[in-house]
């Protein structure tokens, strides 16, 4: 190892030490968390019972917590030490629980954040829970060569490559192979299969189901599409279109509240729908975390005489639209059967999927 690279690990391990050291050590002062919860009407929230932990990063035994209510005026504050992370957690009947996690970084430039933490926080209310669709698709794309309709309430693709019958929405899927993790040839990379697979049947079967079981039937003549689909660079496009006019897709992340059990308003919006929703993609960039993506979707609709709504469904989508070039698409989308009905408040208990499989399931409303 040479001089220059020995003294770069040494620097590197003489921060990571002195972070660790650091960062072990309980600080001298105490944090003061103040929790102050409002309801969907920005009322305050008196008597829920509130949790505020002082979790520790290295020592779960040093954790410190708090227990209390709030007062008239929806309040309530704790003081301690903290290492690690705040965690708050509020409850009260009639209402949908919190639970707010924030890291506190004790090396903070700016002590001021550090010592005291202002919570404003909303408490969304129970108000009527439905029996309504609800699901977490993650499924193989099944075309590229245009776009394909997905039925909510069938909570599948339409005909021909489902057993959906009406559009919902109209997902059109594009790629580009870009290159190799690695810049690897793919010359090489077939050498290193056929090597591996020459003396082994068993091993080349798996390795062809378990790359089909996540993006569909192969091509087993040659390891061409397997090697594209496992160690490709891809570019994506999804496009979300509808097939009626006035049919769309608003955005809701300014309502999303991630900490809330309901993370979505009671009701789809009336209004602010737009046509089509675009989004880029890719499988081989660092991901940062994005704002929690959200939308309400209007579908079905049936327009009078004068070109006005006369009848539409709505659903909302509580995940990222995820679109994996490689072959598969995942969202999380709760879906009102009744026409003209904005109240999308699912009651997780009566999911009217009677089939799902255990990792489909929607546990929040």
């Amino acid at each position: 190892m040479n001089t220059k690279l020995t003294n770069i690990v040494s620097c590197l391990a003489w921060c990571l030490l002195s972070f660790t050291c650091r960062a072990q050590d309980d600080p001298a002062f105490s944090t003061r968390v103040a929790v102050s919860i409002s309801d969907d009407a920005k009322i305050p929230v008196p008597n829920a019972d509130v949790l505020i932990a002082y979790l520790h990063a290295y020592d779960g035994k040093s954790d410190r917590k708090h227990k209390g209510s709030t007062d008239a005026a929806g309040q309530y504050e704790a003081n301690d030490r903290v290492n690690g992370s705040v965690l708050v957690r509020a409850s009260k009947n009639g209402c949908y629980p919190l639970d707010f996690d924030r890291v506190v970084i004790r090396m903070d430039v700016d002590w001021k954040k550090i010592k005291n933490i202002e919570l404003p926080l909303f408490m969304r209310q129970i108000k009527q829970p439905l029996p309504l669709y609800a699901k977490k698709l993650s499924a193989i794309v099944p075309t590229y060569d245009k776009p394909v309709g997905f039925d909510f309430e069938a909570g599948d693709w339409v005909a021909p490559y489902g057993k959906g019958k009406s559009p919902d929405i109209l997902l059109d899927f594009d790629r580009m192979l870009v290159g190799y993790r690695g810049d690897v040839k793919y010359e090489d990379m077939v050498k290193d299969l056929e090597s591996i697979h020459s003396d082994n049947p068993r091993k080349k079967e798996t390795y062809f189901k378990g790359m089909e079981k996540l993006y569909g039937k192969m091509d087993r003549a040659d390891y061409r599409q397997t090697i594209n689909i496992n160690a490709g660079k891809w570019d994506g496009k999804l496009s979300v279109t509808f097939p009626n006019p006035q049919e769309g897709i608003a955005d809701a992340k300014k309502d999303y509240c991630h900490y809330s059990e309901l993370t979505l308003p009671h009701e789809a919006y009336p209004e602010g729908y737009s046509k089509d929703l675009h989004i880029k993609t890719d499988n081989y960039t660092p991901k940062n975390t994005p704002p929690d993506p959200a939308y309400f979707v209007r579908t079905r609709v049936v327009l009078d005489e004068k070109g006005e709504i006369a009848s539409a469904n709505y659903a909302k989508i509580t995940s990222p639209i995820h679109f994996d070039p490689r072959g598969r698409i995942e969202f999380t989308y709760v879906f009102n059967p009744t026409p003209n009905d904005r109240n999308l408040e699912f009651d997780t208990s009566k999911n009217k999927f009677t089939d799902l499989k255990f990792e489909e399931r929607v546990v929040k409303p």
